[in-house]
């Protein structure tokens, strides 16, 4: 059996583990950079993660709209759900700004399923509705809370956030003493750095 499909890490993956033979076809690459939210708002990028070997991993962090970090957050848990792991950084993510008093938040997740979940378009499997149902909880608890679906080319902070840890634990990190790597994506993605997605 032979196909064509667009060139992905996703795609290569699926179809080696099913010893499939593809032909590989790239489109032009479209520039994006990181949006800075409105003044007054909290951009929250999340994402969630199995690590593999039962652990999954969670990250959020808080920014606000010079880009500057406002709250990070990694931890990591018992979990083979991938979905379960990317309504897990959202609640995470939107506890913690409740706690700091951000009033208006936007969340950006690069999971679709997460984002349809909480809007009502993606039925969510019965073991989720209680966590589906926190995190509805808790958006009443700001002046105002959206949710997006951003790509996860301009999601790179929470992506290194869901890998941080590798034990079950999580971590509130101080914005004055990010790791090295974070700061240096954080300061990229305020300064409009330009990433391109296939």
């Amino acid at each position: 059996m032979k196909t064509s499909v667009q060139d992905s890490s996703a795609n290569c993956d699926f179809l080696y583990r099913w010893q499939i033979e593809g032909n590989y076809t790239c489109s032009n690459p479209k520039p994006i950079k990181w949006p800075q939210p409105p003044a007054g708002w909290t951009a929250l990028n999340c994402n969630g993660l199995v690590l593999g070997e039962g652990i999954g991993g969670y990250g959020a962090i808080g920014r606000d709209d010079t880009g500057r970090a406002v709250f990070g957050i990694a931890g990591a848990t018992l979990e083979h759900n991938i979905l379960r792991m990317e309504l897990m950084a959202i609640k995470t993510g939107l506890m913690k700004a409740s706690c700091l008093g951000l009033s208006q938040i936007q969340v950006r997740s690069d999971s679709l399923s997460a984002v349809q979940s909480i809007s009502g378009r993606y039925k969510v499997p019965w073991y989720l509705r209680e966590l589906v149902e926190e995190i509805l909880t808790l958006r009443n608890c700001f002046r105002s809370c959206v949710f997006v679906h951003h790509v996860r080319e301009i999601n790179s902070c929470a992506d290194f956030l869901v890998g941080f840890l590798t034990s079950c634990q999580e971590i509130h990190l101080c914005t004055t003493s990010l790791p090295p790597a974070l700061s240096r994506i954080i300061r990229e993605d305020a300064a409009g750095k330009t990433y391109y997605r296939m």
